[in-house]
């Protein structure tokens, strides 16, 4: 499964939509929702993508880590879980007695959450992987809604399943959006399990609930327009700060081999590898303020205002607050819902001298799918000594004790020491694209 996954990871997301919709509307046709039979096959399905992505690392990647902690980021949720209340608008009418209730519903909060993990978390990320974020929405909520074909072949009446596709496909809209904004896919799980559940109770009003399909695509047209202008912080990282090698304040170098290098995470230091050139990395901190604004300006001495995998040092007056910022991507509890979690370090050489800024991106969201998962820069005066070279494998390191198994990286063509940068350290030429005018490639490192 993982090979698929590593491979062809929309082929794989494809094949988990069609053995749901395939298996779950056999027993649903053949059993119903408050069956034992549709319980456990759901708790087969949760525990299978429960067991893969915890295998794999890949809960910040599907949106499972959490949300923001600020809720102020997090109010555009409510429009969403309100509609999904729609189901008992028109009266309460229980679809189950006794166990089968209790069933029905375990059953629907489990379909939330297996349906927004395969359609909004495997297909809708992998085609952010592929193609532009709105083709992937596009793509996701169809797909979404479609699947309720399946319906037909449990004995519901032809009409019936064109308007609950046509509501599952506006829901889908709204649910990708959602997603795709806030970085988190736990308020869609909220909100399509409170729908499936509550729509076992909702008494059969037809014209209600009519109302409420035509409501729900209003509403979802509004939304999503609504959602689509907010502006998301993740563009200013990508223009100002996602590292590309042909960019000039980054070195060119000779690599060099053997030794050990301590590795600083703060005060606790972890043995890597040494080099002939010593060099630490180090998170930071408040005493690093006076190192990092001498840092900072020779950049703009010598007329280079951006400062590659910095987090936007060279945007924020107050180091202070770029402290903050830092600390709070650094954390899948307190990061940006718009950004990813990022690990910020400086480079110190041996004679404790801040040489050089990189960063480590856990993951790639829709903005850095052609960036990568590192950027980096060194001050101008410390360039053509080696220093690159250290950081990245040190970085390298970093990224296999979190779990990493890949570090992508891009690069300008025409920059032919950073191209030799990466090869170096194993990277493998993936494929182009244009950024800025300028041709660019994509690299990857396989642990």
């Amino acid at each position: 499964m993982h090979k698929l996954y590593e491979k062809k990871e929309i082929l794989f997301a494809v094949l988990w939509t069609v053995a749901y919709c395939v298996i779950l509307g056999t027993i649903r046709g053949n059993f119903g929702d408050g069956s034992i039979a549709m319980l456990a096959a759901l708790l087969v399905f949760t525990a299978g993508i429960l067991a893969f992505v915890k295998a794999n690392h890949l809960e910040e990647k599907y949106g499972l880590a959490g949300w923001s902690k600020n809720m102020k980021k997090c109010l555009f949720f409510i429009p969403m879980w309100i509609l999904a209340t729609g189901n008992i608008w028109d009266g309460f009418s229980p679809s189950y007695q006794g166990a089968a209730l209790v069933c029905a519903v375990l059953s629907m909060i489990l379909v939330g959450f297996v349906e927004e993990m395969i359609f909004r978390g495997f297909l809708f990320r992998a085609m952010l992987a592929k193609d532009k974020p709105i083709v992937a929405i596009i793509v996701s909520s169809l797909t979404f809604g479609i699947g309720h074909i399946v319906n037909l072949f449990t004995g519901q009446a032809g009409f019936e399943t064109v308007m609950q596709i046509i509501f599952a496909v506006s829901w889908g809209f709204i649910l990708t959006m959602v997603c795709y904004k806030s970085g988190s896919i736990l308020p869609c799980i909220i909100a399509h399990s409170m729908i499936d559940a509550l729509s076992l109770f909702g008494a059969d009003n037809d014209l209600l609930d009519r109302i409420y399909i035509g409501a729900t695509i209003a509403v979802g047209i509004a939304y999503c327009i609504w959602l689509g202008r907010i502006r998301s912080d993740s563009e200013q990282h990508i223009k100002k700060n996602v590292f590309l090698p042909g960019r000039p304040n980054v070195e060119q170098y000779h690599a060099h081999e053997n030794e050990d290098v301590p590795f600083h995470n703060g005060s606790h230091q972890e043995t890597v590898e040494r080099r002939k050139r010593m060099i630490t990395l180090r998170r930071p901190v408040k005493e690093h303020e006076s190192q990092a604004a001498a840092f900072k300006q020779e950049f703009l001495d010598h007329g280079e205002t951006t400062i590659n995998g910095s987090e936007l040092l060279d945007q924020m007056a107050s180091y202070d607050e770029w402290l903050k910022s830092v600390s709070d991507n650094a954390s899948s509890e307190t990061v940006n819902p718009s950004w990813v979690v990022t690990d910020t370090y400086f480079a110190f050489d041996e004679n404790d001298r801040l040489v050089g800024i990189i960063d480590l991106r856990h993951e790639l969201n829709d903005f850095l799918k052609d960036f990568g998962n590192s950027g980096y820069s060194v001050r101008p005066t410390e360039r053509r000594k080696g220093h690159a070279t250290e950081m990245l494998k040190l970085i390298l390191e970093r990224a296999r004790q979190i779990g990493m198994d890949k570090l992508q990286l891009s690069v300008e063509r025409s920059n032919e020491a950073s191209v030799k940068t990466i090869l170096k350290n194993g990277g493998k030429l993936e494929r182009s694209f244009t950024f800025e005018g300028k041709e660019a490639d994509v690299y990857m490192i396989r642990f």
